[in-house]
């Protein structure tokens, strides 16, 4: 059995990450990737037996997962991740390590509630191109053999789509799960909370994947906003 890490990237979400940690912690390590939160994040994480790496400058969900991801790669044979809200279940951990330990490379979990639209052309080109119905959700694990195979988390700004294309691509076994996503207590932190925007962002990362794996071009600024 092999050392196992639980990635948790994490802006200003002191009223959940502690229960989180704690919950995580009953199954492997944890890696906060604090990015640069004005609240008590980093501490209540630290305090709860996190290992925690924090941002000088807050970067995002993306870029820190960049951060974290190689960091548990180089530390641990298998990498979970999951997010600091505490919408995910840490009791789903033992089955993603027992399918990374039995075979599969990568554990994909999959979400029955889609809302935006931007969330169903993701999940219709995923199909189509990797045969994976869900790549945008954030509760996933995978070998660390993965990540040093394809290189990089997301370099083009995809929301750690791009990885799970490139993993497919790279011959990996791919697994997909039903995942429960809970409730959160407080407004979601992704760009911003806003719905409007957040569907404006989620388009551009579909547009800079689409471009990226239909084409080849790497859309990493696009002009429209």
């Amino acid at each position: 059995m092999g050392k196992n890490i639980v990635v948790i990237p994490a802006h200003n979400e002191e009223k959940t990450i502690a229960s989180v940690v704690r919950d995580a912690k009953k199954y492997c390590d944890v890696l906060v990737v604090d990015d640069f939160s004005t609240d008590r994040t980093g501490e209540l994480a630290s305090a709860g037996g996190a290992a925690v790496l924090k941002n000088d400058l807050n970067i995002g969900y993306t870029a820190s997962l960049n951060i974290g991801v190689a960091e548990a790669a180089r530390r641990a044979d298998n990498v979970i991740i999951m997010d600091a809200d505490g919408q995910h279940d840490p009791a789903q951990i033992p089955e993603m390590i027992s399918l990374l330990n039995n075979g599969t490379d990568f554990v994909l979990g999959v979400r029955h509630r889609k809302a935006r639209l931007a969330e169903r052309l993701f999940g219709l080109l995923a199909r189509w191109r990797v045969g994976v119905s869900d790549p945008l959700c954030g509760f996933r694990g995978f070998s660390s053999m993965v990540f040093q195979k394809v290189g990089f988390y997301d370099n083009i700004g995809s929301i750690g789509t791009q990885f799970v294309f490139a993993a497919k691509k790279n011959g990996f076994k791919i697994t997909e799960i039903d995942v429960s996503i809970r409730e959160r207590k407080d407004a979601p932190r992704l760009f911003g909370g806003r719905a409007i925007r957040s569907e404006l962002m989620m388009l551009k990362a579909f547009a800079k994947l689409f471009a990226y794996d239909i084409f080849g071009i790497r859309l990493v600024n696009p002009k429209w906003k």
